[in-house]
């Protein structure tokens, strides 16, 4: 008898070995197994090879659902057999022969998805790694002893999806973009990840969408250096500008010829004494369309080892200016960036009233103060703005949208320099020192 009980939790042990070992190979992060086998432990060199092996990976998942089966199927019949054999003698009457089969089937049914699925399952998910390394040994062995039903079974089933007309596919541990972004804010719920971390992660996944439009400094925010005007007009220039780098033209702004560094030009100036021409200092620039991926774009920067491109619409002409820092900032925040400044300029006022730049996007705009702005054909501040009056703005426009009351501060040519959007706000991030306090300037 103690033999036979033995038997049926060595069953229930063995369901509960394979569904460990199922749930956390699926669960566990590739990246410390990697770290683990290249650390030379036992149970990770022989698992990383499944790991990075579809087609291993996909018979180890097989050899833990043919053993989950075996083993219910072993311990249904032999379990109710021999607790049938054991109990009969207790119950009378033709009613216990046909209760007493069924009522030990559900009983064992019930033990073996507590013990056998239940809990392992939980342990599996709580601790991957360590319920993978644990693991390992036995579920090799056991692949081993059931690699002829494995490929029967494996080969039985893709045969029937070809004939059903699919393509059998290997298993992949590939997460798509949604999810990762799911797991980021599972992660931060939980504790492991900050907020920063967290949105900085997430920047990291989305500009994988962004394009140099989105980043890039508008045409009418940028300042620009004319070589037909006088050589003391574009030094008194140079040495007011607030930008350490000034792109150059030479018959229309849509002709640039390149980019002039200001600290060359007044550098060579303090040493020598006087500026013949600019010329000298001139650099080519790297041109991008304006639809170009940011991810391509960062590709052309290291090819040519450049930090900004001048952004040219379909027709050729001069959209705006990206850099490699308006990239940067928007990953890890402001790092000071001299172009992109007015970006994220926004500062509140004592009446509640915000004052932001019209180049702030609509979704810094929203983390701001929370209002949801949205437009398919504007991106920025200034352009929804823009949209929503039907006209070129002029200084003092006031409009309403959804309720909110804005008005129009500062302009400069066709360009919004700053709005004032009235009405009691509250920030959702930071307030007025918090924020960048560099107004945009024309």
């Amino acid at each position: 008898m103690i033999a036979e009980i033995l038997i049926i939790l060595a069953l229930i042990l063995a369901t509960s070995l394979f569904v460990a070992g199922e749930f956390a190979i699926v669960s566990v992060p590739h990246s410390q197994i990697k770290q683990l086998y290249d650390e030379k432990h036992p149970a990770a060199r022989l698992l990383w090879p499944i790991l990075s092996n579809s087609h291993n990976f996909d018979r180890y998942i097989a050899a833990c659902q043919v053993g989950i089966t075996i083993a219910g199927l072993v311990l249904g019949a032999f379990g109710q057999a021999k607790l049938t054999e054991w109990l009969k003698p207790l119950f009378q009457g033709e009613m216990a022969d046909y209760l007493l089969g069924p009522g030990i089937l559900v009983f064992l049914t019930a033990v073996t998805m507590v013990l056998g699925e239940l809990v392992p399952k939980s342990l599996a998910l709580q601790f991957p790694v360590k319920t993978t390394l644990w693991t390992t040994f036995p579920m090799l062995a056991a692949l081993w002893v059931l690699r002829l039903p494995i490929a029967v079974l494996n080969g039985s089933g893709n045969g029937l999806l070809k004939l059903m007309g699919f393509k059998p596919e290997e298993h992949h541990h590939v997460h798509s973009p949604e999810e990762i972004l799911l797991l980021l804010s599972e992660g931060e719920s939980a504790g492991v990840l900050g907020s920063h971390e967290r949105e900085r992660m997430q920047k990291a996944i989305e500009i994988s969408d962004w394009t140099a439009r989105d980043l890039m400094v508008p045409r009418p925010y940028l300042q620009l250096i004319d070589l037909k005007s006088s050589l003391h007009h574009n030094l008194k220039k140079i040495a007011r500008s607030n930008y350490s780098t000034l792109l150059v033209y030479r018959r229309q702004p849509d002709q640039i010829e390149g980019y002039i560094r200001c600290q060359e030009v007044l550098r060579y100036l303090i040493s020598h004494g006087q500026v013949r021409n600019l010329d000298s200092f001139i650099h080519p620039v790297l041109v991008i369309p304006r639809n170009l991926s940011i991810q391509r774009a960062l590709d052309k920067f290291r090819e040519h080892r450049t930090r900004l491109a001048v952004v040219v619409d379909d027709y050729g002409g001069v959209a705006g200016l990206l850099t490699l820092q308006d990239i940067l900032a928007e990953l890890v925040g402001a790092v000071g960036d001299e172009f992109s400044h007015a970006r994220g300029y926004y500062r509140v006022l004592p009446d509640g009233r915000i004052r932001v730049s019209g180049q702030m996007r609509l979704d810094q705009l929203k983390e701001v103060s929370g209002l949801d702005w949205e437009s398919e054909f504007a991106s920025t501040v200034g352009g929804y703005i823009v949209a929503k009056l039907d006209r070129l703005p002029h200084r003092g426009q006031k409009v309403e949208i959804d309720g909110v009351p804005a008005l129009v501060e500062k302009v400069s040519s066709r360009a919004i320099l700053t709005i004032l959007i009235e009405g009691q706000l509250k920030p959702s991030k930071g307030d007025a020192e918090a924020g960048n306090t560099q107004e945009p300037s024309a």
